[in-house]
């Protein structure tokens, strides 16, 4: 009787050794995963902070390139509008010359 209860003893403690390594191993696959799951978040986020990066970007490049447009055009408009005015400058002076003579003609 005493070998069974010596034997049960035995397959006890060995039941609570494999409990016990089971459960070590368990924690062990837990702290893995968490550790993994927070380097694939890292990674996550460094990704979506580069995709953000480049998205401003190229929305900084292409608000510069519409603004060198429209003032590529504003220049171009102010030289049309300066050689338009120059034609008349003559006619202009021309005109307040004789206006002016006219007033000293009156007087």
């Amino acid at each position: 009787m005493a070998d069974i209860l010596h034997e049960i003893l035995k397959v006890e403690e060995k039941a609570q050794e494999i409990v016990k390594n089971a459960q070590q191993e368990a924690d062990g696959i837990l702290q893995n995963a968490r550790i993994e799951a927070d380097k694939l978040l890292n990674e996550s986020k460094n990704q979506i902070q580069k995709d953000a990066e480049k998205i401003i970007s190229s929305a900084i490049d292409k608000t510069k390139s519409e603004r060198d447009t429209k003032i590529k055009a504003i220049k171009e408009e102010d030289k049309r509008i300066e050689e338009e005015t120059q034609k008349y400058i003559p006619e202009a002076v021309d005109f307040l010359i004789n206006t002016l003579a006219f007033n000293k003609e009156k007087k």
